[in-house]
């Protein structure tokens, strides 16, 4: 999140399904993170945090107006402690810092204009994150001394919070480039807009956690659980949008989007880097892919000068993908097949009433439809997720506007 959260301009919180405007995966609503975009004044400002556990927060800011047609925006952004537990990972070895943090971005954002009705922004984000990461006590089961292949049920003693040993080292490192296009043109017939929204993120994760006694072995062999994963992501909305001050107010799109992970390999491994390193799982999948592609529209009309009746459709169409094998090298089984494949789709959709009794009052009421495509795991397939949502409302500000009352019932189903 360090990449969205610096040089923010707001943050919009949209409660319930938006399935419609939003598409998939949006059943209990949105968090836009809308950041700075370029602004034709000249603007630098900074700031510097320093505390315990070696604090160090910096963040900057330049805006560049160049001229009418063109404006940068930079923003840099980093964030450091050391962490706040000891753990030690070998014995012998120093202890390390677990819970710590070691992140850094950078966002540059490019704002032109080349003619009257043509404006656009390209944006280049970069972050990085590294260090020890977030780390947990592991503490094994104590066998029952009455019954034999049970285990003591109650809470054993959990020692220090601060020091312990994972018996395995912990560590998170992530390298991620996102790349965006806007294109806005608004010279269309009757004041329409065209709207184009594009990007492509290329991410690589690497994970490494403890698995104590894994596959039966002691509980104080180092065991290593090393996560790698390597997904390309690109997204595509072409968008036609009216004015909107007329009585009619609507917009109409197309969506595509596309996540590929290649070579994707997490392995658990004892004896990490040493003559007696040994793989014990492993999940190989050459290709793990989603394709969602959508068309929607939705319109508002104002039946009288406080009535207004919204209205709005999406049609989803979903396709995911998987190849691959896993490996359970401890007890010599390999090339368990991994493939798989699914298809889904969806129509879902908004309708609305909204009631403006006066310029304080907001009386309001709607349904709306959402969904989340199925999938699969290692152990099953799932099927896709639905939800209906019906809400009624009143929004008011009272006395003067020194007062706000807000009440609403739901029902989700």
């Amino acid at each position: 999140l360090i990449t969205s959260l610096s040089d923010l301009e707001r943050i919009e919180v949209l409660r319930g399904p938006q399935g419609t405007l939003y598409g998939r995966n949006a059943t209990g609503g949105v968090v836009n993170i809308i950041t700075a975009k370029p602004t034709k004044e000249f603007e630098v400002k900074a700031s510097v945090e320093a505390g315990n556990f070696n604090t160090l927060n910096a963040s900057g800011v330049v805006n560049l107006p160049f001229n009418d047609a063109m404006q940068l925006r930079l923003a840099v952004d980093s964030n450091k402690h050391d962490g706040y537990r000891k753990i030690i990972t070998e014995l012998g070895a120093p202890p390390d810092g677990g819970d710590d943090q070691d992140a850094r971005s950078a966002r540059a954002e490019l704002a032109f204009s080349p003619t009257e009705h043509l404006s656009g922004l390209i944006t280049v984000q970069s972050m990085q994150i590294g260090g020890t990461g977030n780390v947990g006590k592991i503490i094994p089961f104590a066998p029952s001394p009455s019954v034999p292949g049970d285990i003591l049920h109650t809470l054993p003693p959990l020692g220090s919070p601060d020091t312990f040993a994972t018996y395995s080292p912990t560590y998170v490192r992530i390298d991620e480039k996102t790349y965006k296009l806007g294109l806005t043109y608004d010279g269309l017939p009757g004041g329409a807009k065209l709207v184009y929204l594009g990007g492509y993120d290329n991410l690589q994760w690497h994970h490494a956690l403890p698995t104590n006694s894994f596959g039966g072995l002691p509980f104080d062999v180092t065991q290593s659980y090393y996560q790698n994963e390597y997904p390309k992501t690109q997204n595509h909305e072409l968008r036609v949008e009216s004015p909107t001050d007329g009585r009619f107010i609507w917009q109409a799109g197309l969506y595509y989007f596309k996540e590929k992970s290649t070579d994707l390999y997490s392995h658990v491994v004892s004896n990490p880097g040493t003559s007696n390193a040994s793989e014990l799982i492993a999940f190989k999948f050459p290709i793990v892919q989603d394709t969602s592609r959508a068309v929607y529209g939705q319109g508002s009309a104002s039946l009288t000068d406080n009535l207004k009746l919204t209205a709005g459709v999406r049609y989803t169409k979903d396709s995911k993908e998987r190849t691959g094998t896993f490996d359970l090298n401890f007890i010599n089984v390999f090339g368990i097949p991994q493939d798989g494949s699914g298809d889904f789709s969806k129509v879902t959709g908004h309708l609305g009433l909204d009631w403006t009794p006066t310029g304080h009052s907001l009386e309001y009421a709607k349904v709306d439809t959402g969904y989340k495509a199925g999938g699969f795991t290692t152990c099953n397939p799932y099927g896709p997720e639905q939800v209906t949502a019906y809400e009624i409302g009143s929004k008011n500000r009272l006395l003067n506007n020194t007062v706000q009352l807000n009440v609403s019932a739901f029902y989700n189903d």
